[in-house]
């Protein structure tokens, strides 16, 4: 509050929501809440020897798999968008007017905040089912796909979630604080709005469910040990 409201060198309102959310949010707090969110909801339950309670209930696993995105994604929004909120008044709130004069903008941060969340719940569902002791590895798999090759060029940035988040914001605000980095390469035909949602809902979300449901088709559970096999 004393930086954003009465410091001397915020500069203007919202390119200061801008910076915080593009460095902050989107690189770092969004990856990190959805690891712990993502990888529980699946993974605590071999690690904590209640599995046989999962693969036991008369449900199919496709409707668990369903279920535990859910609420992994629900819980990360829960943290995610009230705080991106109250980032957004506090940075605009001392300018007058600047706070509905900017609603748009906001709103585009919403939703891709939003896809990016469901794309990485359903990823880090996945990598919770897929790998033993996952939030060690899956923090490697953040630090290389959102902290290193979301910050390359186009042509490996694309495989990363956070930057067709930040695409997206760009491609809706049209605000050079969240243009993805080309690093002096002239993009003819930058990577489109709707092509940065298909890829966060049909690679992160769609194809990792199917990934996660085919894993816990094949999972077994024999005391305290995980095991591979033929699913139930």
């Amino acid at each position: 509050v004393i930086v954003l409201i009465w410091g001397s060198g915020r500069g203007t309102a919202f390119n200061n929501f801008v910076k915080l959310v593009d460095l902050t949010y989107l690189r770092i707090v969004a990856p990190l809440v959805l690891i712990f969110v993502g990888t529980a909801p699946c993974g605590d339950e071999w690690e904590g020897g209640t599995a046989c309670y999962l693969l036991g209930a008369p449900i199919r696993r496709s409707v668990l798999v369903l279920g535990r995105w859910g609420v992994a994604a629900a819980r990360a929004l829960v943290l995610l968008l009230p705080a991106i909120l109250a980032l957004y008044v506090l940075c605009l709130l001392p300018f007058e007017g600047a706070m509905a004069n900017y609603l748009g903008e906001l709103g585009a941060v919403l939703l891709a905040t939003t896809l990016m969340s469901l794309a990485y719940a359903a990823v880090f569902v996945f990598l919770g089912l897929a790998l033993k002791r996952s939030v060690m590895t899956v923090f490697i798999v953040v630090l290389v796909f959102q902290g290193l090759i979301g910050s390359l060029p186009y042509g490996f940035g694309i495989l990363s979630l956070g930057f067709h988040a930040r695409n997206l914001v760009w491609q809706l605000t049209g605000h050079e604080g969240f243009r993805p980095p080309t690093f002096g390469l002239v993009i003819n035909e930058p990577i489109s709005a709707a092509s940065s949602v298909l890829f966060s809902v049909l690679a992160g979300v769609l194809l990792f469910l199917l990934l996660s449901i085919w894993v816990l088709r094949r999972k077994q559970f024999g005391g305290d040990a995980q095991g591979e096999g033929g699913g139930g």
